[in-house]
């Protein structure tokens, strides 16, 4: 008996020789296999669809945790930026780091509130005459406590020390934390 596809020797059994009974079994699999894709959706797409969808799962857990570190951190008042306690500067060497981001170690001597609710924490009563740490009311939620409250402590502020108006300052700190 001959194989109707190529003219050897066929199997009693299949009616085909082995060559040709094994192409014709890959290729009822893969027309099965494709279906079977069909059935799922765009099966040239299926695994790129797929992949871009942990993709973009992926990216927002990332935007997540972000979100809420910076979000503890605020309550904490503390950031990843912010330098440990034992790497700080006095209130009088700042006046040599400006432009610098730092923290200051600074002993609060008098707080005042002006007319748009802005809060100053100055070094003296005079604010001329030492470091000043200004916190616009609008900043003011970013700490879980109200700093007009630190008159007669000692403070670490973290920031960026600037001038203004012939006074050293920090503007808007990151953070605030009390000296025990």
């Amino acid at each position: 008996m001959k194989c109707p596809d190529c003219e050897r020797e066929a199997s009693p059994i299949t009616g085909r020789c082995e060559l040709c009974e094994m192409v014709k079994k890959n290729q009822e699999a893969s027309f099965y296999k494709k279906k079977e894709l069909e059935n799922q959706g765009d099966y040239r797409n299926f695994s790129t669809s797929k992949r871009k969808k942990r993709l973009l799962y992926f990216v927002v857990a990332l935007v997540v945790c972000f979100i809420l570190v910076r979000l503890v951190e605020q309550i904490n008042g503390y950031s990843s930026r912010t330098q440990s306690t034992s790497s700080f500067i006095s209130a009088v060497e700042a006046t040599n780091h400006v432009g610098e981001y730092t923290t200051v170690r600074l002993h609060v001597g008098y707080t005042f509130t002006d007319n748009a609710g802005t809060e100053f924490l100055d070094q003296f009563q005079n604010y001329k005459n030492g470091f000043v740490v200004t916190i616009y009311q609008s900043e003011l939620s970013n700490f879980a406590f109200d700093p007009a409250s630190l008159s007669g402590t000692t403070v670490d502020v973290t920031g960026t020390i600037t001038t203004y108006d012939g006074y050293i300052e920090i503007l808007n700190p990151e953070s605030i934390t009390p000296v025990n």
